[in-house]
């Protein structure tokens, strides 16, 4: 399970804006401000506040996705501030400027994955959703395998070859991976507002495999996880959003601006929430004695306890725990050792697989 924690805000408020990179080094790009009126301007992220970035030579709004890299990321198309496809063009960032790079024949509502030297742009609008998809290597953009179900405003993350695409106009709740040739359905995503499927953040690094999503049109708190082929809940966020910025992976995932009521832009919001995500560690402790922090324990039965996070003392030892370990031990059942500790309780975080606060225990 992860958790959810307030971020630095955005200088502007925004919707429907794009992101990419991660937790320490991010980028907020485009959008629309609570006016109405489509943004060229970027904020980047250094894991504790914003500050202005280059600015688009154009203004866009609907250019979604998530680049892999704040300092290499591209930013397709659109939509104006009057709600209007702007064409066919794109740019690209090198972490200071922006600069015009090859146009594309997709005009409208794409998402983009990937770098500005290996993107993937998807999905879009022209008279109707589109399947097209295309790969970019820096300097044109070609052909590839179109998305099985034709879609805009799609949530979309990933690497020009493993890329996921999910939600969106036309393709409602559905997932779609892409493995460099071709798009596959995968599982539906399962916490949603019913509504049409667009304006969802979702992030996955450079991963098709693991990836978080929230929120979507219908302004939302729920949080998904997904794991290879399916999606399962996970811990919701406080606040409602929709159309937000989301870019990060599914270990430290961001979601930034995005709208307070749902298909109101007048709504949008600075917020930043941060969703992390926990490692779990299996200790296995053979039969015998032992010293913690020169204390002696001894532990003769095999017992299995999740270790929630929280501050525990052990033998009038304190510890701080700060992540979730599932712990196999072998201790007598009624030990004084571990007094008022349930079965679901985590006693022992803040302790690697390596810590040295533990001696002669295989760490298998």
């Amino acid at each position: 399970m992860g958790t959810w924690a307030a971020g630095g805000s955005l200088s502007t408020a925004r919707a429907e804006a794009s992101g990419a990179g991660t937790k320490s080094a991010g980028l907020v790009v485009g959008g629309v401000d609570t006016s109405g009126t489509a943004l060229s301007s970027t904020e980047a992220y250094n894991g504790t506040s914003y500050s202005a970035g280059g600015s688009m030579s154009t203004a866009r709004r609907r250019q979604y996705g998530c680049c892999t890299s704040a300092t290499a990321c591209i930013s397709t198309t659109g939509f104006n501030s009057a709600d209007s496809p702007i064409g066919t063009g794109v740019e690209k960032y090198n972490g200071t400027a922006w600069s015009s790079a090859a146009t594309t024949t997709q005009s409208g509502m794409q998402t983009v994955a990937g770098s500005s030297s290996a993107g993937l742009m998807f999905g879009g609008f022209s008279g109707g959703n589109l399947s097209t998809t295309n790969t970019y290597n820096g300097t044109s953009w070609s052909s590839t395998g179109a998305l099985g179900t034709a879609a805009r405003n799609v949530g979309g993350s990933g690497s020009q070859t493993a890329a996921i695409a999910l939600g969106g106009t036309g393709n409602t709740y559905s997932t779609q991976l892409f493995n460099g040739t071709s798009w596959s359905a995968s599982g539906a995503y399962p916490n949603n507002s019913g509504s049409s499927g667009f304006g969802i953040s979702v992030a996955s690094g450079s991963s098709n495999t693991s990836a978080v999503a929230t929120g979507d049109e219908g302004v939302i708190t729920n949080t998904s996880i997904f794991s290879t082929s399916t999606w399962s809940a996970d811990t919701n966020r406080t606040a409602g959003i929709g159309e937000a910025a989301g870019y990060g992976d599914s270990s430290n995932f961001v979601s930034s601006g995005g709208e307070t009521t749902a298909s109101t832009v007048s709504s949008a919001t600075t917020a930043t929430y941060i969703f992390s995500t926990v490692a779990a560690y299996t200790l296995a402790i053979a039969q015998g004695s032992y010293s913690l922090t020169g204390q002696s324990v001894t532990f003769t039965k095999a017992l299995n306890i999740v270790l929630s996070t929280g501050s525990y003392v052990l033998t009038g030892i304190a510890v701080a725990l700060n992540a979730v370990i599932d712990i196999w031990i072998r201790v007598t059942k009624n030990n004084s050792t571990f007094t008022n500790q349930s079965k679901n309780d985590s006693i022992f975080t803040n302790q690697s697989k390596n810590s040295s606060n533990w001696t002669n225990q295989n760490k298998s």
